[in-house]
């Protein structure tokens, strides 16, 4: 992208910097502490331009930086040692990586041209902000991902929030299940919105399968009562149970190693990362 271009040779001057593996590593605890802005200005970075200039790109056509990308813009008026870091890092992996996307490519195994196949991947990290960032309050990170045919049309990775609302207040998840099921009514709102799509301009979407990693999540999912253990759930974190119930979506397990959702949750390993991102992106 142009963007992650400009980034490099205008606004960093890391045009030639050496590549790195990944865009990210699990910082050190001792690393979590305030740092002052000059510092990053004696670098030559500017964080919210950065972080501007990789988001984009990170939700357009380059999923493999949408982690980080996430995670640095919670630190635009708060950086630490750890952040400049991986920022460091980010460009470092963006230097070797300039020219990568993801390579859609053109199924010709479906029954009619108008049928198309949606599949999901939901996951969540429970009180993952405890491993990255300074102040931790216990925020799960919740990451889904929708394929058309095969190709990745949609992707995300946040903090979750109560209902899921973009600027609506912290969620603090008292179980994985809670974390699990908030992210997949997430996704779905966004899944919903694309199946409506495709059917008005005359494709056949037929039952979408969501692959969960949760056992506890797919069966509050499936159960359509309310008990003592999900009185506490927001009500739009149930979005999921709607879409069950009108068989829109029917939602498999998924083992852990195999739910590619995984990549948007949490800053992997190195084999685990480019096993993901080779899956993504093609």
């Amino acid at each position: 992208p142009k963007a992650l271009k400009s980034l490099l040779n205008k606004s960093t001057n890391m045009t030639n910097a050496i590549s790195a593996t990944t865009p990210a590593s699990e910082p050190n605890k001792s690393e979590l502490v305030s740092m002052e802005r000059d510092e990053y200005k004696a670098k030559g970075l500017d964080p919210p331009a950065v972080v501007g200039s990789v988001q984009w790109a990170a939700t357009s056509c380059r999923p493999d930086l949408t982690v980080i990308s996430s995670i640095r813009g919670t630190e635009r008026h708060d950086p630490t040692v750890a952040g400049i870091k991986n920022m460091e890092r980010m460009l470092h992996y963006i230097a070797g990586t300039v020219d990568m996307g993801i390579t859609y490519r053109v199924h010709t195994r479906m029954s009619s041209r108008s049928l198309v196949k949606l599949l999901m991947y939901a996951d969540s990290d429970w009180a993952g902000d405890i491993k990255v960032s300074k102040d931790p309050q216990g925020r799960s990170r919740g990451g889904y991902i929708i394929t058309l045919n095969g190709n990745a049309v949609h992707w995300s990775s946040k903090l979750r929030t109560i209902g899921g609302e973009p600027d609506g207040q912290a969620e603090i998840d008292l179980a994985s299940a809670q974390a699990e099921i908030g992210t997949l009514s997430e996704g779905c709102r966004r899944l919903i919105w694309l199946i409506r799509t495709l059917r008005s301009a005359g494709f056949t979407v037929p039952t979408v399968t969501v692959y969960e990693d949760n056992q506890a999540a797919i069966r509050i999912a499936e159960n359509q009562s309310i008990s003592e253990r999900t009185r506490h759930i927001h009500n739009k974190d149930m979005f999921v149970r709607n879409l069950v119930r009108a068989k829109e979506i029917t939602i498999k397990y998924v083992k852990s190693a195999e739910n590619i959702a995984d990549f948007f949750t949490k800053i992997l390993s190195l084999t685990v990362f480019r096993t993901f991102r080779d899956r993504i992106m093609g």
